[in-house]
């Protein structure tokens, strides 16, 4: 479509001219600069016409804000003040509140005199009646913050009395007892030198958590803490009770009279009621013993208990610590030094509900010291090595000049080594049994080598297959030819775990070990199981309608829904996969997601799904200087609409959410890209946003094509490759083109 609107100024192009189109946004304003110089203000102050002594005047000049208190007579004089126009603020001698504010220009050199008739603060009472839609709530606690601040009280009635509040508006907040949790909130006016009322409502319901133990005896002195910040405390029933919370749905975190967390619930409180909720915790004893390398007994060790509970203690003189009341579970059991505080040992103990669990763990703490070294035995300097032990801890440090680092104190047991450089390229991967105190420090020499690898994939289904890739402790490869054969050319020495893996995978397809050897190509071949996979999807209409064109992914396998909403024979990879769906162009919305389990053999899937509600943008499209700009194209998804005389376009019927819109202007050649932006829909409403475009000038562009100075008919004539018309009987053709440079 070839666009011409007036607005858009036209001339005649007699040379070739490059114009640059400006950067394109949404309008931002900017702050006033300030002018240079200043100047004086002299400002007296009245009330009544009487003067006002003591009031504070100051200058908000954006930096150093002048200011002074007025003298008897009510006048103050503020001297090299910035010149510009500033908001000049008046606070009440007595209250210290604003009580004027003015914009005052000061001149440079000059001196600026002005008057301030102002209205001096008072103060009124207030009476805060608290209705809680049934008997009145003694001993709520009612806060007021505005030109003052105050809290209160609620009497037998509910009522909550403030004296000598200074007038204005003020903002009233009704908290529980223990200033836990608010209840309600709303603003109001105190009138100077007169009684204020004010009635809040607030709907509250209570709750009650009774916690038990798998025997059913009841948890005494446990705390919980709510999402909302109010806390209670078990009492001799198992009982914590929250006695005023708005209604509403809240998460509550369990914590043990040692402090340790022990679990958590969700609980719904309803207005007007008493929300009872029984939680059942399955706990037992835990008893660490520490000795060191000959069997005598650790006294001060520390001990940390892992996830998810993270409980502390130290030994006693017989090298013990227990801990009660840990949920049942398996946990990680690190134990630090009494004399060095470093962690010396590790391990994994086993909580049984109901039972005294005991672990014993023999603090004889070891060393790792690593040198790094390149093919050729030289030291690599400036190399990340890291150590991760059976638990997840990870420490790493870079070595130094001679390749080396030294990890110092570490538990016994096994260490993952790897070894990356400054890109965070893995040089090398090692494990490593770092040895008890005892038997002597562990020193570990690695020579960075590569190899390479080839792994082909089979399907069952005798064909290649290569909708995933392959991962060789973090080092990946795919394959780029399709043809089901991955390839990583730079692939450390050493025994790894080889993991095929789908697009689209929960867990690897295939696990096995690939041995990769210095200079060598090492080929692995291995069999996919593959499952062929049929999709449905339809809409939540009833009847349900088919949903043509979602774009549905499983198993490393894609496909787009045909007009029966069915992605037929997806070649997908056995195992557990993530299927997503989403609505495909234009919105490319999320429909589905969720963890199937593909099986070899015919499968189908069923799912639901639905585009957002929908609403509308109104985009308008103005130019450098703000007038709207008529004409032009504004795309959101699939809907294009140009703007009208007001530089709006109404776009209607797009799904809510963000959305990404563009402005471009159709010409005869081609598409002029003006800028872009985005806008928030929202179901039901018509969005709006502004944008700024720098419209480009357009000029007429003849061609004549003459053979021997005779014009040559019904030639086709190309600008920048579009087909732009035919010349006339005289060889002439007159197209409107963007300024610029074109190819004819």
């Amino acid at each position: 479509m070839h666009v011409a609107a007036p607005p858009l100024r036209r001339r005649l192009l007699t040379a070739l001219v490059v114009l640059a189109v400006a950067a394109v946004g949404v309008v931002v304003p900017t702050s006033t600069a300030r002018a240079a110089g200043a100047g004086d203000l002299v400002a007296t102050v009245h009330a009544d016409g009487v003067p006002v002594e003591g009031a504070y005047v100051v200058v908000n000049d954006d930096e150093f804000w002048p200011g002074d208190w007025t003298d008897a007579s009510g006048e103050v004089t503020l001297t090299d003040v910035a010149a510009g126009t500033w908001t000049v603020e008046v606070f009440d001698p007595v209250y210290n509140i604003v009580i004027h504010t003015a914009q005052v220009t000061i001149a440079d050199g000059e001196i600026t005199t002005v008057t301030f008739d102002v209205e001096l603060a008072g103060v009124g009472d207030l009476t805060v009646t608290v209705d809680a839609a049934g008997p009145p709530i003694e001993g709520l606690v009612v806060a007021v913050s505005g030109p003052g601040y105050d809290n209160a009280v609620t009497d037998a009635a509910g009522v909550a009395e403030f004296v000598g509040l200074v007038g204005g508006v003020y903002d009233v907040t009704v908290w529980s007892p223990d200033l836990g949790v608010e209840l309600g909130t709303t603003e109001t006016i105190v009138a100077a030198d007169q009684p204020n009322a004010l009635t809040v409502a607030i709907s509250v319901g209570a709750l009650e958590i009774e916690l038990v133990d798998q025997d059913d005896s009841p948890l005494v002195g446990y705390d919980i803490w709510l999402d909302v910040g109010a806390a209670a405390t078990t009492d001799g029933a198992g009982i914590a009770t929250f006695p005023f919370l708005p209604p509403g749905t809240y998460e509550a975190d369990l914590y043990s009279p040692d402090f340790v967390r022990v679990g958590g619930t969700t609980v719904t409180v309803t207005a007007g009621e008493t929300t009872s909720q029984l939680v059942t915790l399955s706990l037992g004893t835990l008893a660490v013993h520490v000795e060191d390398a000959v069997g005598s007994a650790v006294e001060g060790a520390e001990i940390e208990i892992g996830e998810p509970v993270y409980a502390y203690g130290v030994t006693d003189a017989s090298g013990t610590a227990v801990f009660t009341g840990i949920p049942a579970g398996t946990y990680g059991v690190t134990v630090s030094d009494p004399v060095t505080y470093e962690v010396g040992a590790s391990a994994q103990a086993e909580v049984v509900a109901g039972a005294s669990n005991s672990l014993t763990i023999v603090l004889d703490p070891g060393s790792l010291a690593v040198t790094v070294i390149d093919a050729d035995g030289l030291p690599i300097a400036g190399a990340w090595v890291a150590a991760t032990d059976s638990l997840g801890t990870t420490l790493g440090d870079v070595t130094d000049g001679s390749g080396w680092v030294d990890f110092g104190t570490l538990p016994p047991g096994d260490y993952v080594v790897e070894v990356t450089d400054d890109w965070g390229e893995l040089l090398a991967y090692r494990l490593v049994a770092v040895s008890p105190g005892s038997v002597g420090p562990t020193d570990e020499t690695i020579q960075v080598t590569f190899g390479r690898l080839e792994v082909t994939v089979t399907g069952t289904d005798g064909e290649p297959w290569s909708s995933g890739y392959v991962d060789v402790v973090g080092v990946i490869g795919y394959s780029d030819l399709d043809d089901g054969v991955f390839v990583i050319d730079h692939v450390p020495t050493g025994t790894f775990p080889l993991e095929v893996w789908s697009w689209n995978g929960v867990e690897p397809s295939i696990v096995d070990e690939v041995t990769i050897d210095a200079g060598a190509t090492t080929s692995v071949a291995v069999q996919l199981p593959i499952g062929t996979v049929d999709v449905g999807v339809t809409t939540t209409d009833l009847p349900p309608a088919p949903f043509n064109g979602a774009e549905v992914w499983v198993g490393g396998a894609s496909g787009t829904t045909d007009p029966l909403g069915e992605a037929l024979a997806l070649r997908a990879a056995a195992g557990d996969s993530f299927l997503t769906v989403d609505s495909g162009w234009p919105w490319y919305e999320s429909l589905h997601s969720e963890v199937v389990t593909v099986v070899e053999g015919d499968q189908r899937f069923d799912v639901v799904g639905e585009l957002p509600a929908a609403g509308s943008a109104g985009i308008t499209v103005v130019d450098t200087v703000g007038a709207p700009v008529v004409g032009v194209d504004v795309v959101l998804g699939d809907r294009r609409v140009t703007t009208d005389g007001l530089g709006v376009a109404l776009v209607e019927d797009v799904p809510s959410g963000w959305r990404w819109f563009e402005v471009v202007l159709p010409t005869i050649s081609d598409e002029y890209y003006l800028g872009d932006g985005s806008v928030e829909i929202v179901a039901g409403e018509t969005a709006t946003a502004t944008i700024e475009v720098d419209p480009p000038q357009f000029g007429s562009l003849s061609v004549a094509v003459a053979d021997d100075g005779i014009g040559v008919a019904s030639a086709v004539v190309y600008v920048d490759g579009w087909d732009v018309g035919t010349t006339d009987g005289d060889g002439q053709l007159l197209v409107d083109v963007v300024a610029g440079e074109h190819d004819v």
